[in-house]
């Protein structure tokens, strides 16, 4: 990381966690602005995240990042100030800016940072704030804005006991004397308090000035209320916005300083959603941290698994014995305390999926822009919450498949009013928990899969033949787009259409134990559906045994265990397969897929069958015998003996033997494709 030399490791540690807070939220606002328009508590709030950053780069002497921040800061006061009108051109300005403020960020953290120039991203801003400058001048009599310098003068001319107003009103367009209703605003104040100055001044309005725009300094004992009907009664006056000065600031007088109830552990203010925040004392700690306590936690859990296999060997052997009963009620209050303080481990570990689905809306607006299509996202359960590793896993899935939902999946305006849809198509992202399980559903209104041109795309590639095109069923012709290479798109774009994408979608959401499924209609949209666990550290699995081996089956891809006898099995194109009210099931010998001895396979009448499912594929494994569930701690099986298909990891019992937990997704799409 690039310090300084009077900034130290720690001190830049902290500037970067403030930095991170003050651009996600610029992320977040900027796009909403667009879509708001002039909302004046969503200015402030940008403002002054603009204003923040520019202090704090300032202060740890980033100066390319501060001149940014000021530059942006700039035009966002144009807005607040209504001298300057929000367009896509202003929002495109702005993005830019935060994406240099991105870059200059990241830049910190490289070994060997680069020589960023921000100039042209600084004439962007300077030109947007220029743009404007006669028609802003005509508004504020020769002033962009009203100068802050204003709020200090009359701060100095302020009596005690008089509350100071910063007052704002307009003209309405037709009214042909707009001087004359200014001087009616301005001698109105004058009856009950004090109109310490003015932009248009009072010189300017008896002259008969042409502004329309009247911005004033207001001293008096009236509240807001009675100086907003006072103004209401002046006829042509519109847009009238009185509002309390708190104090002194020249950056905080547009609108009142958030008291300390109003802020937040972070120092950011409370969100726009009416609703109050409650509040929470805060820290923040390392993830490495983290990292490690998760890893102690699961050494207890360990531990405590031994423990209670323990316990019920000594009762078994001490049957009534008055010691035993009082070393298992001491177990069981360990046993239960370990189990909180991994509970609460773990929880330290989530995160908000709102970290990762906050920034989509900024994506969604410059892809649709790219394409020419008018795209609305909805966002609903942020609120969710997903262990960060998964977090980390999930966002390029997330970004695959909204990418084809605006290029693939919603049509162009003309094709949805011509199909009588309304013009702008909607993506809709949200998420939920299930039990242990999240749920995060990507759908879109647009045109749907055509499953006909999906097999023809897989024909084309070779992935599948003629003939076994003929004979998928409509779900497994819709998941052979998860297959490499394959793509439906008319022509390749910046967007896609080079067949890449969907099977990384699948292929990382499995890496994580999770799994994905489509539907679709045609003409009427799809949605792919994602179910996730909500931890990598632990999982509950069921037992079971093959060769003596001991192995972990997910619970999450559990479906039943069923008893077959030998003669159940039956052999198709050289493949086995069993009929499960009226399906039919692909199995293995779970024996035989790690090379291991299958002799006495063919002496046993009845077997154990535990079918399993992964996305939309379901299929059986052959085992010895099915014990126990148990929660289990996963453990990497290490560089030293590799990645084995199949096998996700490994687990100490209680009894002190170790198992291997089973890649399911690997498995079934193994069992269903050969």
């Amino acid at each position: 990381m690039s310090t300084f030399d009077d900034i130290s490791q720690e001190e830049m540690a902290v500037f970067l966690q403030e930095a991170d807070e003050q651009i996600q939220l610029l992320d977040e606002d900027l796009v909403n602005l667009e879509k708001e328009g002039a909302n004046s508590e969503l200015l402030q709030e940008i403002f002054r995240a603009a204003h923040t950053l520019k202090g704090s780069s300032a202060m740890v002497g980033l100066n390319d990042m501060s001149h940014v921040a000021h530059a942006a800061e700039t035009v966002l006061d144009l807005l607040r100030n209504h001298a300057l009108e929000i367009d896509t051109g202003v929002i495109d300005a702005l993005l830019h800016s935060l994406d240099t403020l991105k870059i200059l960020r990241q830049n910190l953290l490289s070994d060997s940072p680069e020589n960023i120039d921000v100039q042209p991203v600084l004439d962007e801003l300077e030109a947007v704030a220029n743009r404007d400058k006669t028609s802003s001048s005509q508004k504020t009599g020769g002033k962009d804005v009203i100068d802050h310098s204003l709020i200090a003068e009359a701060w100095h001319q302020l009596e005690t006991g008089l509350i100071l107003y910063s007052i704002k009103a307009e003209i309405v367009p037709e009214s042909p004397f707009p001087a004359v209703r200014f001087f009616q605003a301005l001698d109105e104040l004058s009856r009950f308090g004090k109109v310490l100055n003015s932009i248009p001044d009072r010189q300017a309005i008896e002259n008969g000035s042409e502004e329309r725009f009247l911005q004033a300094c207001f001293a008096g004992t009236s509240t807001e209320d009675e100086i907003q009907e006072i103004l209401a009664n002046i006829p042509d006056l519109t847009n009238i916005d009185v509002r309390r000065v708190e104090n002194e600031k020249a950056e905080d007088i547009s609108s009142p300083t958030p008291s300390k109830q109003e802020e937040n552990n972070s120092g950011t203010q409370e969100r726009r959603s009416g609703q109050k925040v409650q509040t929470s004392q805060t820290v923040r700690v390392d993830v490495k941290l983290l990292d490690k306590l998760i890893n102690n936690v699961g050494e207890m859990v360990i531990e405590r698994n031994k423990i209670r296999q323990s316990i019920r060997m000594l009762e078994a052997k001490y049957e009534n014995d008055e010691t035993i009963s009082s070393l298992r009620d001491t177990s069981a209050n360990i046993i239960k305390l370990v189990s909180e303080l991994q509970e609460s481990i773990l929880q330290a570990r989530m995160l908000p999926i709102g970290t990762v689905f906050n920034g989509f809306p900024r994506l969604i607006r410059d892809l649709a822009q790219k394409v020419n299509k008018k795209v609305e996202l909805i966002i609903d359960g942020q609120e969710t919450e997903l262990d960060r590793t998964i977090l980390e896993q999930i966002r390029d899935p997330l970004v695959h498949l909204l990418r084809n939902a605006v290029d693939h999946g919603i049509e162009t305006p003309e094709k949805r009013i011509a199909a009588g849809k309304e013009e702008k198509g909607v993506v809709l992202l949200s998420a939920y928990q299930e039990q242990s399980y999240i749920t995060i559903i990507v759908e879109d209104d647009g045109g749907g899969i055509d499953i006909a041109r999906v097999k023809r795309a897989s024909i084309a590639k070779g992935v599948i033949s003629e003939e076994e095109a003929e004979r998928l069923s409509e779900e497994e012709a819709l998941n052979l787009i998860f297959r490499s290479g394959i793509s439906t798109a008319d022509q390749i774009t910046e967007v896609s259409g080079r067949g890449v994408g969907m099977d990384v979608v699948r292929t990382n959401i499995e890496s994580v134990g999770g799994s994905v499924s489509i539907e679709s209609r045609l003409g009427e949209g799809t949605r792919f559906t994602i179910r996730l666990p909500l931890t990598l550290a632990t999982i509950n699995g069921l037992l079971v045994s093959s060769s003596g081996t001991t192995y972990v089956i997910p619970m999450s891809s559990l479906v039943e265990v069923l008893k077959i006898a030998h003669d159940d099995i039956q052999h198709i194109s050289g493949h086995e397969i069993i009929r499960v009210r009226d399906q039919l099931l692909p199995v293995y010998k779970l024996e035989s897929t790690f090379g291991q001895n299958m002799d006495k396979a063919g002496d046993i009448d009845e077997m154990l069958v535990v079918i399993i499912r992964s996305g939309v594929r379901t299929a059986g494994i052959i085992v010895d015998s099915v014990m126990e569930t148990q929660e289990t701690v996963v453990k990497s099986l290490g560089k030293y003996v590799g990645t084995i298909r199949g096998i996700a990891g490994a687990t100490i019992l209680g009894d002190g033997r170790v198992a291997l937990i089973l890649d399911t997704a690997t498995l079934v799409t193994g069992i269903t494709a050969n």
